[in-house]
C-alpha cells in the first residue's frame, strides 16, 4: 500500500513520501514541496493506492490549479482561461479515478452468472406504411417489421 512513510527527528515530524510517488525536482523541504505533500496524502486518503503516475499526475495539476487562482486573484486574463482549461481537466482526471476505484471494489460475476441473465426485452418496431399503388393518392396498409 503507497502510504507516506512517517518518522520522527529532532523532535519534529518528518514525513517522507513514497518513492513513486516523488516527482524528480521537487524539495519536500521546500513550501511548495511541502503542499505538493499534501495534496499527495488527500488524493492518497481518497482514492487510495492507485496508479502512482495518475496520482503524481493529479496532484500536480492541483498544485497548479492553486498556482493559476493566485495569478486570477492577480488580474491576469490568461490566468483566468487557463483556470478553466486546467479544472476541467482536473474533474476528468479525478472522474476516471473514481471509476477506477469503484471497478476494483465491484467483484466481477462469474462467466456463468453473466451468460444466464435474462436479457432485457427488445424495443417493439412500429409498423411501416406500404404503399399499393403509385401516384399522390396512394393507398398504404400498415405492415409491421
Amino acid at each position: 500500500m503507497l502510504q507516506p512513510k512517517k518518522r520522527r527527528r529532532f523532535g519534529r515530524p518528518h514525513i517522507r513520501l513514497a518513492e513513486e510517488l516523488r516527482t524528480p525536482g521537487v524539495d519536500m523541504r521546500s513550501q511548495e514541496g511541502r503542499r505538493y505533500f499534501t495534496i499527495v496524502t488527500e488524493l492518497l486518503a481518497e482514492f487510495g493506492d492507485g496508479d502512482p503516475s495518475r496520482i503524481r499526475e493529479l496532484a500536480g495539476l492541483k498544485f497548479s490549479l492553486e498556482q493559476i487562482q493566485a495569478e486570477v486573484i492577480g488580474g491576469s486574463q490568461r490566468a483566468r482561461e487557463d483556470l478553466v482549461r486546467v479544472s476541467n481537466l482536473i474533474a476528468r482526471r479525478e472522474g476516471e479515478l473514481r471509476t477506477r476505484k469503484a471497478a476494483k471494489a465491484e467483484p466481477a460475476r462469474p462467466l456463468h452468472e453473466r451468460l444466464m441473465a435474462p436479457r432485457p426485452a427488445a424495443a417493439s418496431v412500429a409498423p411501416r406504411p406500404v404503399p399499393l399503388a403509385g401516384g399522390p393518392f396512394a393507398v398504404t396498409v400498415e405492415q409491421a417489421g
